[in-house]
Formats: structure tokens, C-alpha cells, sequence
């Protein structure tokens, strides 16, 4: 785990993978892929022969061994109460403890991302189940928005911000990850090659306190000299300093003109989106959640290896809770944190040095990353 994170930091973090969710084209009824994503389920009694093109023109799928299957991914389809569901649980049961006569793979790791809530009670004993909304016998999800896709954080954050800003914002995202990264000492890190996308932790809390500044500050004098700060405000309470309004023509305060991003309004969102509790898995994550310099408690080693590393061969992370406005970016990002991992680990024993078996059901994605 340790090794992995340090040659995906090593690497910089522009490495990416992406899960997208396909829709139908609503003009003529096909699916309508994108790059490295899946189909939904069409019934095939909507009558627009959706079932035949995701098939491959064929009246039924032709049946096919796990083994045949590794590279490609496995797709459950049928009506709703067709019994997908339990399908794809009992066929986890049998791969990972075995059924009948048949043993199981002991040595099966199977991540599950379950975004209706299903399959934690279903799975019982053989799985561990992370929650955003604790239930008896179960761990807190935790998905720490430092190690996601900066852009796709940034947006959700944000929103529409002009791109002068957003270059901007980057480079203090950059500084920040810098700073940490010598405070830090972490291994396989260059720091001639990291990027504002290097998963290193940094603080939400101190970016915002640092943007805010420069929106609202006043000076005394049109030169800039003396600061007309009124209180100093707080980054851990997200409490802005407070300065007078400027004042009209040449009378004082005068407003502030330097380091100016004209982002009032997003780093409002962003400070609404970090009081908001909903996110806390994301924007709050516990251990892994950075102090105002930069430096959890927690590291990436520690979160796989809480999602990997347990006596269970099944990991169920159940998104049931998570807002549906974060929802595609949350799975594509773990994904991206699962790929990463497998990739700067595949030369190491317990690393993914063959592809894992992939699977689709139900609208629910199941990778499973080991062998």
C-alpha cells in the first residue's frame, strides 16, 4: 500500500481513468456510449431493440466462463424483479466462500460500490460494509476529496469559474501540496514533478481563508500601506476577516487591487459546501481530513488498506447516502483511487499484475481488485 501511493505520487497524479454513465440517445432510442464508460439496462420490452445492440445482435447473451470474461466487463441485465440482484450476490458468495462442494477463491478481493443500499445485510458475514449513515456492525465511509480528480472537485466546489481564476486557484492548490509535501517527507515524491492533480492532501479550510482576503480586504490609504482590518477572522471556523466597505471616490477605505480573482461568489459556495454536513464523508474525512498546514492524520496507504486490507473477502461501500450531486463523481473518483493504486502496485505481490474481473449489475459497479 505504502509503495503504491508513492509511485502514483511519484508519478505526478495525471494518470486518469474515468466512469461516466452512458444514456440513451433520445432521438433514435440507441445507446449512446463515451469513452471508458457502460451501458445502462434497457428492457427489452420497450420494443426498441436496445437489448439486441447492447448483446451484440444476438436474441439472448451467449453464456461465458469467469475466465474467458477477465478482460471485459460482465453486465447483468433484466426488468426490475427480475432477480439481478440476488444473482450477483450469490454469485459473490460462491466466489469468495465457496458453494456446495466447490471452495471459493480464499485469496478474492471484491470492491463493491452498492448505490441503492442492497447488498450489506445480503452479504452479511463475508463482506465489511463502509456507510455514510452508520448502521450496527459497520464502518464509516470515508472518501477524502484531496485524493479526487481536481477538476471534478473544483466544479462541484465552484461551479462556473472563469478560467484566469481557475488557473489561479490551481497554482495556490499546487503551493499548498508543495509546502506539505517537504513538510511531510513523503516517498516517491519529486517535487519537480508535482502537479495540482498529485494526490497530496491539502486544506479546504486554509484555501478559503487564503482566496477570501484579497475580495474583501480595504486599505487606509490608496497606496495599499495599511490594512483597514477590523477583526482577523478564522480559517478553522470559516469566519472571514472583516474590513469596512470601500469607500465612493477618493475617500477611504480604499478597495483592495492586488491578488484579486473576482470570486466572490464561488468561494461562497465553496464555504456552503464545507458547512454543509451531507459532505462530511468528502469534505470532513475524519482521520484523512488535512489540519489548516496541509498534513492529516491518515494517508492513502491507510484508507486501501482499511477498503482492502480487512479478513473479508467482500468490501461493500455502500453510497445509498451519498447526495445525488456528487454522486457520479464520488464513484468515478473512487475508481480512479482504486485504478491508481492497482497500477503503481502491479509489479508487487499483493498488486493487480493482471487486469480484475469487472462487473455490472443492476446499475451498480463491481470491480474487483485482486485476483
Amino acid at each position: 500500500m505504502d509503495q503504491s501511493a508513492a509511485r502514483w505520487r511519484g508519478f505526478g497524479g495525471d494518470l486518469r481513468t474515468r466512469d461516466q454513465p452512458v444514456s440513451g440517445d433520445q432521438r433514435s432510442g440507441a445507446p449512446r456510449r463515451r469513452g471508458g464508460s457502460r451501458p445502462h439496462l434497457w428492457d427489452r420490452r420497450n420494443g426498441s431493440g436496445d437489448h439486441r445492440k447492447i448483446v451484440g445482435g444476438r436474441e439472448h447473451p451467449r453464456p461465458c466462463r469467469f475466465g474467458q470474461a477477465r478482460d471485459a466487463p460482465l453486465r447483468g441485465i433484466g426488468s426490475t424483479g427480475a432477480g439481478k440482484s440476488t444473482t450477483v450476490t450469490s454469485l459473490l458468495r460462491s466466489l469468495s466462500v465457496g458453494q456446495g462442494d466447490h471452495s471459493g477463491f480464499s485469496n478474492a478481493r471484491v470492491l463493491l460500490m452498492d448505490i441503492h443500499g442492497e447488498y450489506g445485510r445480503a452479504l452479511g458475514e463475508v463482506a465489511k460494509v463502509f456507510r455514510v449513515n452508520l448502521l450496527e456492525n459497520e464502518e464509516r465511509l470515508y472518501v477524502p476529496y484531496w485524493a479526487l480528480n481536481l477538476d471534478d472537485l473544483l466544479t462541484f466546489l465552484l461551479g462556473k469559474t472563469e478560467e484566469k481564476a481557475l488557473t489561479g486557484i490551481q497554482d495556490r492548490i499546487l503551493r499548498a501540496k508543495t509546502a506539505v509535501s517537504a513538510q511531510m517527507n513523503y516517498p516517491g515524491v519529486d517535487p519537480n514533478s508535482l502537479t495540482a492533480d498529485s494526490p497530496l492532501p491539502f486544506s479546504l479550510k486554509s484555501l478559503w481563508f487564503d482566496l477570501i482576503g484579497p475580495e474583501i480586504k480595504t486599505w487606509m490609504e490608496n497606496t495599499q500601506q495599511n490594512s483597514a482590518q477590523t477583526a482577523p477572522g478564522d480559517a478553522e471556523t470559516l469566519t472571514a476577516p472583516t474590513y469596512p466597505l470601500p469607500g465612493q471616490g477618493n475617500t477611504p477605505p480604499f478597495a483592495n487591487k492586488s491578488n484579486v480573482l473576482s470570486i466572490r461568489r464561488q468561494l461562497e459556495q465553496l464555504r456552503s459546501r464545507l458547512l454543509d454536513r451531507q459532505y462530511d464523508f468528502m469534505l470532513h474525512p475524519g482521520p484523512w481530513e488535512p489540519s489548516l498546514n496541509g498534513a492529516p492524520q491518515n494517508d492513502l496507504p491507510q484508507l486501501l488498506e482499511s477498503w482492502l486490507g480487512h479478513d473479508r473477502p467482500i468490501t461493500v461501500l455502500d453510497l445509498s447516502g451519498v447526495p445525488s450531486s456528487i454522486l457520479m463523481r464520488l464513484i468515478g473518483g473512487i475508481l480512479n483511487i482504486i485504478y491508481e493504486a492497482l497500477f503503481w502496485s502491479r509489479e508487487m505481490p499483493e498488486g493487480g499484475r493482471a487486469p480484475p474481473a469487472r462487473g455490472y449489475g443492476g446499475g451498480t459497479s463491481l470491480p474487483g481488485p485482486g485476483r
